[in-house]
């Protein structure tokens, strides 16, 4: 079969249909403060590009921060610039993704597909604030369908260009996604009807060209080859606990884990039909009948088998999975399969496919907009709206309360670790003008800097080896949910910490000097 949705007209008004949606989904609910500690890294990374300082943290992002930086020439805040590039491209996944499933498996299946884009938990949480993920797996569709279309046509020299600025633009955006998706860019050419070692060889030159457009200017902003190697060298160590080859089959077992369960929050009901079509495919189905199925379906099925395996086996082995939006450079690929199961459910027990969207699409915004009770027994997989809003009062409450009751140059706030949600790096953006200070020093900072205490001060970083006094000013001492004011005892008396009321669950303790 051909690929026909540049001929279709009404595939590309579903594609749009679905980008209204998800657009009109996300812009009310989108997160008023940064939401992450990367977010915040970037978003200061678009006003100086400083990796030794941790803005951002390796292997860079080099191409997310830049575009963010020129977008925010227009839009003035660069946190706001980023949030509306996740916001606009996750709604651009959903239409993309719509197109996907068209594509390999026809028009019910992209249906499927696109409302579990559109309302799943997963993409709806992560297109809601500040991060690599969604624009990642935007591109990585944006490639899966132009390797579709060269399977399917031949592939000509126009497309072999675009396979190879996608595939720069991804190792721009998010490094860590390229390698995973290797294999189908491999194989994407190998099918290739003409020319095919002649095509190999130019894409990957040029490839290597664009990639050096992007890699020479973060290197020279870096410091060079030699301080960029040693914050990989130095990020790798820090991070070889959680990967195999370092924390060993614990580690192994906690990624799987992180994964499935991933997988089960973002699918809900589309995954439990389509695991039930499943189940009665393979029990109840003649094998004759099956082996025909897969051959009708080879082609599309070992696709998205070079697109997955890839991608789980380097999250895995090679990297690792601490949160559910690191599946989402293959989650796409996965919506695709379960809209296949959904679809054949559908049209086996002759219900109405806009009934069964209607209900995965209900199922899955309940679960997101009202998060029940059992979620909150997993924090590191809530994908919940409630979460989102929760935090961004608990920042308000904190901010409001400093600005009302201290002036910036009379008091020192402290951070007694690198809190993801309510870290140093979110008082650095939103309390520029105040002096906070990092107690723990950061071990992902290449030496000296992982051994070195941190001052921050209008948006910039200061590396010092004494740690903050507490008997010349106030000291504002920050205890984010889950903290423990014992935190600061070596730093200071917290017998004479004061507790200052604030909303919203959050604490914050006053030291003042001695008399």
């Amino acid at each position: 079969m051909r690929l026909t949705i540049p001929f279709v007209r009404r595939y590309w008004l579903m594609a749009a249909a679905f980008v209204a949606v998800a657009l009109a989904l996300r812009i009310p609910l989108r997160c008023e403060y940064g939401y992450y500690w990367d977010g915040l890294q970037f978003a200061l990374a678009i006003e100086k590009f400083d990796m030794p300082a941790g803005l951002p943290h390796p292997p860079g992002f080099f191409l997310y921060i830049m575009f963010g930086r020129l977008l925010n020439l227009l839009v003035g805040e660069p946190h706001t610039t980023l949030l509306w590039i996740n916001i606009v491209g996750g709604a651009l996944l959903a239409g993309a993704t719509y197109l996907l499933g068209t594509a390999l498996f026809g028009r019910r299946c992209g249906l499927f597909t696109g409302i579990i884009m559109t309302t799943s938990p997963l993409t709806w949480f992560y297109s809601e604030f500040a991060l690599t993920t969604i624009p990642d797996s935007l591109l990585v569709v944006l490639l899966a369908l132009v390797c579709w279309r060269v399977i399917q046509e031949g592939g000509n020299w126009r497309q072999v260009i675009l396979l190879s600025v996608l595939m720069a633009v991804i190792g721009g955006v998010r490094s860590q996604t390229a390698p995973g998706m290797l294999p189908l860019w491999l194989y994407t050419f190998w099918r290739m009807r003409e020319a095919r070692g002649r095509k190999l060889l130019v894409a990957a030159l040029l490839v290597g060209v664009l990639g050096l457009i992007w890699i020479v200017p973060m290197l020279q902003m870096t410091g060079g080859l030699g301080p960029y190697l040693e914050l990989i060298r130095t990020k790798s160590r820090f991070d070889t606990p959680y990967k195999l080859m370092g924390g060993g089959w614990p580690a192994l077992a906690e990624n799987v884990a992180i994964i499935v369960s991933s997988l089960l929050l973002a699918l809900l009901l589309a995954g439990v039909l389509a695991v039930a079509e499943l189940g009665r495919f393979v029990w109840r189905v003649p094998a004759e009948q099956r082996f025909s199925a897969y051959r009708r379906n080879a082609e599309p099925l070992r696709f998205l088998a070079l697109w997955v395996v890839p991608q789980l086996l380097f999250g895995t082995v090679v990297m690792y999975t601490y949160a559910p939006g690191y599946i989402l450079s293959y989650f796409p690929a996965i919506a695709v399969l379960v809209a296949v199961g959904v679809a054949e459910l559908t049209e086996r027990i002759r219900a109405r496919d806009w009934a069964v969207a209607a209900a995965i699409a209900a199922v899955n915004a309940w679960v997101y907009l009202c998060e029940p009770a059992s979620m909150r027994k997993m924090p590191r997989l809530l994908m919940s709206e409630p979460e989102i809003r929760q935090q961004s009062r608990q920042l308000a409450a904190w901010f409001q309360t400093i600005r009302e009751r201290y002036r910036p140059g009379e008091v020192q706030i402290w951070h007694s670790g690198q809190w993801y949600l309510w870290g140093v790096r979110h008082f650095q953006y939103y309390l520029p003008e105040y002096e906070n200070w990092l107690l723990t020093p950061d071990p992902a900072l290449a030496p000296p800097r992982d051994k070195l205490f941190w001052r921050t001060k209008n948006r910039q970083t200061e590396f010092v080896a004494a740690a903050p006094r507490a008997d010349d000013r106030p000291v504002i001492l920050v205890v984010p949910p889950g903290g423990q004011l014992q935190a600061f005892a070596g730093f200071c008396d917290i017998g004479r910490a004061v507790e200052i009321p604030v909303a919203n669950g959050v604490s914050l303790y006053e030291v003042r000097p001695r008399e």
